[in-house]
């Protein structure tokens, strides 16, 4: 499918990048990465993860490494997509592939205390319930803003977080045959545009 500003093209006469074997895949392969570790869920914020596990596309830019946006993985394999509330509706509408209820709102401004216990206490802690993550389970993390790790440990302090980074790259270190399709188009656009 080729996308031109909000018009998405499909073609009959070529094969394109197969983004839904992708995106299942990179999903899956996270899943599978996360079921072979001793965490019991993952919380990820870096726009690089969450994008890699359910596709989102976006806060991005000068902050995109800030938590704008987040993804909570457990071991049933289902995302929790978390996003600006200004942003959901949008992506319940254009994202089919998550189920409309697992697109929620994260507050703005995570690096302020008052706004990071108000994510933890409310965002978080009916999520965590949800996916049955309780005392003693253990949450991986990527570049949590520091307000919101004090938070998290004030609010569920018998959960452990730990690092996920490694995890991370490892879940996404080996490439699908669409991902390198990708990557092969994306050298030559430039020379070819």
């Amino acid at each position: 499918m080729l996308t031109v500003g909000s018009m998405s093209y499909t073609a009959d006469w070529e094969s394109r990048i197969d983004v839904e074997t992708m995106r299942k895949w990179r999903t899956q392969k996270f899943v599978e990465t996360l079921r072979q570790s001793d965490l019991d869920a993952v919380l990820l914020g870096r726009a690089d993860n969450v994008r890699y596990i359910t596709s989102y596309k976006g806060v991005t830019g000068l902050f995109s490494w800030y938590w704008k946006q987040a993804v909570l993985l457990s071991r049933d394999g289902q995302p929790i997509l978390f996003t600006p509330s200004y942003q959901v509706e949008d992506r319940r509408a254009c994202m089919p592939w998550l189920p409309r209820e697992d697109i929620r709102p994260l507050p703005w401004g995570l690096e302020m205390a008052g706004t990071a216990e108000t994510a933890a206490k409310k965002t978080l802690a009916e999520v965590f319930k949800e996916k049955g993550l309780s005392k003693g389970s253990k949450l991986g993390v990527d570049n949590l803003p520091i307000s919101l790790h004090k938070a998290m440990e004030r609010v569920f302090p018998d959960l452990q977080l730990v690092d996920a980074n490694a995890l991370s790259m490892k879940a996404r270190m080996i490439k699908h045959q669409e991902e390198i399709r990708c990557t092969k188009v994306a050298k030559v656009l430039p020379t070819e545009v």
